[in-house]
Order: structure tokens, then sequence, then C-alpha cells
């Protein structure tokens, strides 16, 4: 299924898109606080997925938009948790 959607509709989006990561990144700190780095990763983790999945199920570019603004938001959530947790696991000498 395409959507023939023009550089006018997806420039604003992925401009949006990579606004959202920043201020997601200070959340994600506040949740690795309050609920530590694997719970933090695997809970944004499985709904950023599922945004995926239903991406691909969505009957109109609007549904598809609103996915892909949450994915974002969600999916560089689970990177700082991850460079978090591997520097507490990880010798600093490796």
């Amino acid at each position: 299924v395409t959507f023939q959607a023009s550089e006018r509709e997806l420039g604003p989006i992925f401009t949006l898109l990579g606004l959202i990561t920043v201020p997601s990144l200070s959340v994600a700190h506040w949740l690795t606080r309050k609920f530590g780095d694997i719970n933090t990763m695997v809970w944004t983790h499985i709904p950023s997925n599922i945004c995926l999945i239903f991406m691909t199920m969505s009957p109109n570019l609007h549904w598809v938009f609103i996915f892909l603004v949450i994915r974002s938001a969600l999916g560089s959530m689970d990177v700082a948790a991850r460079d978090s947790f591997m520097m507490k696991v990880v010798d600093p000498c490796e």
C-alpha cells in the first residue's frame, strides 16, 4: 500500500520527529531513575515496536504519522538506559 505522500507532507513530519527525540531523552532519564535501566529499556521498546506493527496496518497516512511520532518518542528512550546499563555492567578496563 502506498499513500502517495508528497515532500510537502513529509518534511514537517520528519522535522517533528527530530524535535521529539530531545525531550524524550529527558523523560528517559527520569524513567531510568524511577524504574531502573532494564524496565525502562523493556517498557519503552515494546510499545515502540507495537507502533511499528500498527503503522503497517494503518488505513491512511494520518494514522501512519501518529504511530510514527509515538514510535519516535519511545524508540530513542532505550538508548540512554542501555548505555547506562552497559556502563554499570562492563568493567572500565574492557
